[in-house]
């Protein structure tokens, strides 16, 4: 019996709001032991709203969505916050760093008014911070750790296309400081 070569599937661009830990902070999570050896270590990120599937909308249109997603973004008036990283978790499909962010609800919440201004229907989301380690789970359990701390301070539109882990930056934008606060 003939087998038949099945083809790989089609790369998928699904767009992201991210945020991005400065080059000092990747590096220490990447020198984690249970960091996958497989992971680009510019690939991590944080993942504050997934925005949408290109697929899924019609492809002549593609890019005037992006274009108005741009612009969306652009407008967006959210605050800057301390991320704390604490702990290791394993889950059936991943070992995440998670942890928590200093006003990371007025955060998400600024985050989808603004790409909600103009109708767009945005992906159902609830915000934890986390970077991902690895996509596999590695059988060590949930650990706590030294705590890693970044601030926050800019958001990034970022297409990702899954199937070519790969991620190309649309645009980068500037969060509000929060006068006064100081994060302990």
């Amino acid at each position: 019996m003939a087998m038949i070569a099945s083809s790989p599937r089609p790369a998928e661009h699904h767009l992201y709001i991210m945020a991005k830990p400065p080059e000092e902070v990747i590096q220490q999570i990447a020198a984690l032991p249970r960091m996958s050896p497989n992971r680009a270590s510019n690939l991590l990120h944080m993942t504050v709203q997934p925005v949408l599937v290109l697929e899924w909308m019609p492809a002549d249109r593609a890019d005037e969505i992006r274009r108005t997603i741009l612009e969306l973004c652009a407008t967006i008036d959210a605050p800057s916050g301390e991320v704390v990283m604490n702990r290791i978790v394993e889950s059936a499909h991943a070992v995440t760093l998670r942890g928590t962010m200093h006003g990371a609800g007025e955060f998400h919440a600024a985050i989808r008014a603004g790409l909600g201004r103009k109708g767009l229907p945005l992906l159902d989301y609830s915000f934890a911070p986390h970077v991902t380690l690895s996509y596999r789970p590695d059988g060590c359990g949930h650990e706590f750790i030294e705590p890693i701390r970044w601030i926050v301070d800019e958001f990034l539109l970022v297409e990702s296309v899954v199937g070519e882990t790969r991620h190309i930056e649309l645009g980068r934008w500037q969060l509000r400081s929060r006068q006064g606060e100081l994060f302990v």
